[in-house]
């Protein structure tokens, strides 16, 4: 027992330092180009390809978009007014708070080192998830309201350019879209933690950003900008927390550690 828990707290003390980039000190500017373009070639690619899309959209269909979503039926409108609902932060933060104070409750009355530790996985994953939904998608909020683009109930009278810098008022606050950047970023980080569901999570991350175009509180680029700033924000968190140390890529050794050093706390209870 005593050498299995030895290799599990090795395991968990152990510098992760040579695993994440951010980490890594004195690092020079090739070995930061080759790895930006070998590691994270795709997300620079989709980066760069949902950057031209806002431009692209800006341009060229947003007000082609405003006017189909004035046309839509009525009844449409409502159906996905209640599908955007799902984009609200208030219920992501309060559901995680509560499923991390359930798990702090279990870890206290539990016996079972398995649970224990199961428990403790889920709150460590929970936290990751409420700090992507608090920072990502509450501090678009502020960009939002500093750029001040006009929402289309604004676009028969100023158009899809109007920008009021800091005017801080709901209906000049359209870039990018809130409901995007908090469903998304909860779709990604959720996409981390169950990663066999990612197509699913994503698609419905998807549809709800479209029901705010449909519904007409954003232009098509509005939702893009959101699906932007969700799907980076995530990613930043996901690798702060990897600097930190907070939680680390399961790997077939260290399942293997953690596995023995619970067989033999249970044996030994």
């Amino acid at each position: 027992m005593k050498k299995a828990i030895q290799d599990f707290l090795s395991l968990v003390a152990r510098d992760w330092r040579h695993f994440n980039w951010f980490a890594k000190p004195n690092i020079s500017y090739s070995e930061t180009c080759l790895f930006i373009t070998g590691k994270f070639f795709p997300l620079s690619l989709a980066f760069s390809i949902v950057t031209s899309a806002i431009f692209f959209s800006i341009i060229f269909l947003d007000t082609p978009f405003a006017v189909f979503a004035k046309q839509i039926d009525p009844n449409i409108r409502h159906f996905f007014g209640e599908i955007t609902e799902i984009g609200s932060s208030e219920w992501f933060i309060i559901v995680t708070l509560t499923i991390i104070c359930f798990t702090l409750i279990g870890m206290r009355i539990s016996n079972s080192m398995k649970m224990k530790y199961s428990l403790a996985l889920i709150r460590q994953w929970s936290w990751y998830f409420l700090a992507v939904i608090a920072i990502v998608g509450l501090s678009v909020n502020f960009v939002k309201y500093a750029l001040g683009r006009a929402r289309p109930k604004h676009f028969e009278e100023l158009g899809v350019l109007e920008f009021d810098f800091l005017l801080f008022e709901s209906s000049f606050a359209s870039f990018p879209s809130g409901h995007t950047t908090t469903v998304i970023s909860a779709a990604f980080a959720l996409a981390i933690i169950f990663p066999k569901l990612r197509t699913i999570l994503i698609t419905i991350g998807c549809w709800v950003a479209l029901s705010r175009v449909i519904i007409g509180a954003h232009y098509l680029s509005d939702i893009l900008a959101g699906y932007l700033y969700g799907g980076v924000g995530s990613f930043i968190m996901y690798q702060y927390f990897l600097c930190q140390k907070y939680f680390k890529e399961p790997t077939k050794k260290r399942r293997e550690i953690i596995r023995a050093a619970f067989k033999s706390c249970l044996k030994n209870r």
